[in-house]
């Protein structure tokens, strides 16, 4: 009797490990998107298919390139203005500034000249759909941004409309 009790909570204890890691998971992109800013990021598509991960879109944005001698595998916090309709670099900070900023690490530094990444450069998509992003003379992301420069990708734009496959 008490080998099946133990059992028994053996595996309730496995059941609650796995649902807890998936809300790890979960909540904290769910939580931008329900509370964040929204900005909307101007974007170059790149690399349609991933052959272990099915058809996505690598997004890069006109705020992933900035001139500012940074290192890689820094972490930075860029501010960001309104220019437009987009959102734009106002200036990359070491620490959180005031206003609006998304925070990012260095991919890559020669110069005066960094990539920033910030989390939200793939965006799959339905498989064979891909080319559709890829081959668009306009793309825009609507990217929720929240208090702490967190961001999630809410809705890609193709040619001015919502990206719909």
């Amino acid at each position: 009797m008490e080998g099946r009790m133990l059992f028994r909570l053996g595996f309730l204890a496995v059941v609650v490990l796995q649902v807890a890691l998936l809300l790890a998971i979960l909540v904290p992109e769910e939580r931008t998107l329900a509370t964040g800013q929204e900005v909307l990021l101007q974007t170059v598509p790149v690399d349609p298919r991933d052959l272990f991960r099915g058809d996505y879109v690598q997004l890069r944005y006109t705020i992933s390139t900035v001139h500012r001698p940074l290192g890689p595998g820094d972490s930075v916090f860029v501010a960001l203005e309104k220019r437009g309709d987009t959102w734009e670099v106002r200036e990359v900070y070491y620490t959180p500034p005031e206003g609006l900023f998304i925070k990012g690490r260095v991919a890559t530094a020669s110069g005066d000249v960094a990539n920033i990444e910030y989390g939200i450069e793939s965006y799959f998509v339905p498989e064979g759909s891909g080319h559709i992003i890829e081959t668009a003379s306009d793309v825009e992301v609507k990217v929720a941004v929240d208090s702490s420069g967190n961001a999630a990708i809410k809705q890609v734009l193709v040619d001015g409309k919502p990206f719909k496959p």
